[in-house]
């Protein structure tokens, strides 16, 4: 009973081994993606994400909204939702909720 589990113990640790050295084999690439970020009023921060090579003016963005009033923090989306369908150019003028 002990030689079979420190045989499986160290079947564990060579698959183990095994996986970490190829796990760049097994891993799926992420999308890349372009992040913007607007701080430029205190109080209300835009969060947006769209294709790596996009453009701010392009309507591929997802846009959040979060607003700080107090102790409240208020997250909102452009449009109601998170379809990539603004352009960060007018994340100031688009509707939230």
């Amino acid at each position: 009973m002990a030689l079979g589990g420190r045989f499986t113990d160290y079947a564990k640790y060579v698959v183990s081994g095994w996986l970490q050295g190829r796990i760049g084999f097994f891993q799926v690439d992420k999308p890349q993606v372009r992040k913007e970020v607007d701080t430029t009023n205190g109080d209300v921060i835009y969060i947006g994400e769209s294709q790596l090579n996009a453009s701010v003016s392009d309507s591929t963005w997802k846009i959040k909204r979060i607003t700080i009033s107090g102790s409240l923090i208020t997250t909102e989306w452009a449009d109601g939702d998170t379809l990539y369908d603004n352009t960060w150019d007018d994340r100031v003028s688009l509707s939230y909720s």
